[in-house]
């Protein structure tokens, strides 16, 4: 008598609605060798889950009354409201061209997908929670890897769907329903694309290596990867606008055909402007051929093994990782007493070693930097424009408002490391905890960001806006206390980091800083610097003055003030 695959899900549960849309292809998993009833299973205790608890990025939304509902529909609508802001782009593009609006349409889709996958997925990629529920059962390894990848999928399209449905909207007014129908069907498989190459990437990954330096390895790539995609992004818009419009309808560059995003957009080209050519209809081909190549590759070849290696995750090294001391440690004598430097030095290794921390970070510091470069960059290659004569240095202040968010990340700890040790001090305030934290972050990471951008900014201008440089900076810190002090007083590693979500983006203190603060700040700098320049040099110490008053009094807290 076989034995059944029994799971607390199967009693009494109804389907969700996805599991009958999948029931339609279990013929293709039949096909393939694989048990379909294990991952339908799989796939229902996974849904039914997911009903119980908030999406990540919104669960500080979630309703005291609602536990139970599902959260992710209402990030969907966040998701929509970013395809608004994509639509005005992507509807300018396709009225000048469509094979230019649906390339970039396309780009910045699988853009924004790959970093949702890679910063908001990865977690489900390495969760080996299944194995101990599932693998006393059984189950297959590879029916367990194909209901996870088709879990994370659904999430994914979701998203994808969202972000895409102003543009198919306004592709089906602007030509016919049918374009914005096959627009969607390859969205869809950019998104099957996007997954499995995250997914073979990993899966390279986990065979090679064990331990701790399997650990640090996935970091570093999930870093790397974040990074190449932004600075790839932007060169690509950035390079091949001007490029593109000069396209003529008869002659694509074979360049363009090498980009995973041309073979997505060119049948919406093709169909939209009856556009039709042996080479395009190839490229078109080969893509779905190399999408479904790979994902089959993967299965067979990936996915059982996949499963196996994810227990070296849990595999702790016996050898003794030699780690070099963080460089930021040597700037703690610039604290005023002990229990001040004690608590930043703890900061600065909690910082500078979880790996989930610096996943969330450096990307954000990544975008800062890679964003004002492409800007200057622009200024400098303008021929029309002598930089030394302009005010273009303002956009300092594009920088300090993408070094608030980092800040928030003194409130969380992978694994909440760090949250119990404050019960057991005999502290009467929290002052020293925040105030050691807060130096940490700014030394670790928000200096490092502010400087060099300061440094190029003094070098493009010759050093003649040095006065201009320090009142920015200056601002910069009067923006961070102010931002901080309005913030949720959070001990510091004592919330649980289960994503790279940025939770910044929650809270309207981080809105106020940006929308009011930052502009104020720029307004009063520019007032001096245009039309009274004789008070560049007196508004310095009266910045000071202000710094030390803020500082004085946003790290005088009590216990109870702390949420």
């Amino acid at each position: 008598m076989p034995t059944e695959l029994l799971l607390p899900c199967e009693i009494d549960m109804k389907d969700p609605f996805i599991l009958k849309i999948l029931d339609l292809f279990s013929f293709l998993f039949s096909k393939q060798n694989i048990r379909y009833d294990q991952v339908r299973l799989i796939m229902k205790l996974k849904l039914i889950q997911d009903r119980r608890k908030p999406s990540f990025a919104f669960k500080d939304f979630q309703p005291a009354k609602a536990k139970d509902s599902n959260m992710f529909l209402f990030s969907l609508l966040f998701f929509g409201l970013f395809g608004l802001m994509l639509l005005a782009f992507v509807a300018s593009l396709s009225l000048i061209s469509l094979l230019l609006g649906s390339v970039i349409f396309f780009t910045i889709l699988m853009v924004f997908v790959s970093y949702a996958i890679i910063l908001e997925f990865s977690l489900d990629f390495f969760d080996t929670s299944d194995q101990v529920i599932l693998l006393s059962k059984p189950v297959g390894f590879t029916e367990l890897n194909i209901a996870k990848s088709l879990h994370i999928f659904l999430y994914i399209s979701a998203i994808a769907t969202a972000l895409a449905l102003p543009s198919l909207v306004f592709w089906a007014i602007r030509i016919n329903v049918f374009v914005s129908l096959i627009a969607f069907v390859f969205v869809i498989l950019s998104v099957f694309f996007l997954l499995f190459c995250s997914a073979l990437m990993y899966g390279l990954i986990l065979g090679k290596l064990s331990g701790e330096r399997l650990k640090d390895t996935i970091s570093m790539v999930q870093i790397v990867s974040m990074i190449i995609i932004i600075i790839g992004s932007q060169l690509f818009v950035h390079t091949s606008m001007a490029w593109l419009i000069k396209l003529d309808i008869t002659s694509i560059p074979v360049l363009l055909y090498l980009f995973p995003p041309t073979w997505f957009a060119l049948p919406v080209y093709m169909v939209g402007n009856n556009a039709f050519s042996l080479t395009g209809s190839l490229v078109v081909l080969v893509g779905i051929f190399i999408t479904f190549l790979g994902y089959r590759y993967y299965i067979y070849h990936q996915a059982p093994n996949f499963e196996k290696n994810l227990y070296k995750m849990r595999i702790e090294d016996k050898k003794q990782i030699n780690r070099k001391k963080p460089i930021a440690l040597k700037f703690s004598h610039l604290l005023k007493n002990n229990l001040h430097r004690a608590f930043y030095k703890f900061s600065v290794i909690m910082l500078t070693r979880e790996r989930r921390l610096k996943m969330a970070i450096y990307p954000l510091m990544a975008m800062a930097f890679i964003y004002q470069a492409f800007f200057i960059y622009r200024m400098v290659t303008d021929p029309d424009i002598v930089i030394i004569d302009t005010n273009y240095f303002f956009t300092f202040y594009l920088v300090i408002a993408m070094t608030l968010p980092i800040s928030i990340y003194t409130n969380f700890s992978e694994y909440c490391k760090a949250s119990w040790i404050y019960s057991y001090l005999p502290l009467k305030t929290p002052n020293s905890i925040f105030l050691g934290a807060n130096a940490s972050v700014f030394i670790c990471y928000q200096s490092v960001l502010l400087l060099i951008m300061s440094l190029l900014h003094l070098i493009l201008w010759k050093f003649t806006i040095i006065p201009d440089m320090i009142i920015m900076l200056l601002n910069a810190l009067i923006v961070q206390i102010l931002y901080q002090h309005l913030s949720k007083r959070v001990l510091p590693f004592s919330k649980e980091l289960k994503t790279a979500h940025n939770s910044a983006f929650q809270h309207f203190s981080y809105y106020l800083a940006v929308f009011v603060f930052i502009p104020l700040a720029f307004l009063l700098h520019y007032l001096v610097h245009t039309i009274l320049p004789v008070l560049t040099i007196p508004l310095i110490p009266i910045q000071i003055a202000a710094l030390y008053f803020l500082l004085k009094n946003h790290y005088n807290m009590s216990w109870n003030e702390l949420q």
